[in-house]
């Protein structure tokens, strides 16, 4: 796939050069048409792009070299024509993970409100069947439904959802900071967990000292997140990516 690559390239620009239009934005074209095609035809992953890539650059270098100063120019639109290619193939990933990532949310979201609706039912019921009862057997079912309410395992269920869901803006501000130039939509995202997590807050009392010392970090972190994209910070994307690993980390139980 490497010689055709090449021949394209080669071609392309020896035709550019005979219709006068030998110019960068020409360059870039040409070299991002090539390398499209060529990994489209081969179903090329990043290993796969990056021998076409090679090539196609050193074809611009030695069909350009006599160029003098205008060579770093050529070159330069050469890389950008390359990396157009790259940058719109994992684009389409991402794209189609945040689909996915969309209808997890929409799954969860479904089956946590048809759970909440179930357990609504039938505690309703179950408070119904006892309306004819005598006040102390009324007061006494009314007191359990109360209590089963607020059972340890009903908040740790609202905690696992909470978790989840925080889990989840923090992967898709993470997306937005890598292929997203809008800064308001990290923001909205990393505002989304610090909402979902805060809703943690009351479940973490009970919870032991080291516990609760790894909440504390990652919500120091979810903090500076916040500090560097107000900031412009060029260390956001790392700083997001610590995040991720810490959100993982410390709701993995």
């Amino acid at each position: 796939m490497a010689e055709p690559v090449k021949s394209r390239v080669a071609a392309d620009l020896e035709q550019a050069k005979q219709e006068g239009q030998l110019r960068a934005e020409r360059i870039k074209s040409i070299v991002s048409q090539a390398v499209g095609e060529a990994s489209r035809e081969v179903q090329a992953g990043s290993k796969e792009v990056i021998p076409l890539v090679r090539d196609a650059i050193a074809t611009v270098v030695e069909t350009l070299q006599e160029r003098g100063e205008t060579l770093k120019e050529d070159v330069q639109a050469a890389i950008e024509g390359a990396l157009e290619v790259i940058n719109q193939t994992r684009r389409e990933k991402i794209s189609a993970a945040e689909a996915e990532v969309k209808q997890l949310q929409a799954a969860i979201e479904s089956e946590e409100t048809a759970m909440q609706s179930e357990m609504d039912e039938a505690l309703t019921t179950v408070e119904a069947a006892a309306s004819e009862r005598s006040e102390q057997v009324k007061g006494a079912v009314k007191d359990a439904i109360e209590t089963v309410k607020n059972s340890e395992e009903s908040q740790l269920m609202r905690k696992r959802y909470a978790q989840l869901r925080t889990q989840i803006a923090i992967l898709k501000a993470n997306l937005s900071a890598q292929y997203s130039e809008r800064q308001e939509d990290v923001q909205h995202y990393l505002d989304e967990a610090q909402s979902w997590y805060e809703r943690m807050g009351p479940t973490l009392d009970s919870t032991s000292a080291t516990v609760q010392q790894q909440y504390f970090a990652f919500e120091k972190q979810l903090a500076e997140a916040g500090k560097a994209l107000a900031k412009k910070e060029r260390s956001l994307k790392q700083t997001l990516k610590e995040l991720w690993r810490s959100a993982s980390e410390t709701f993995k139980d």
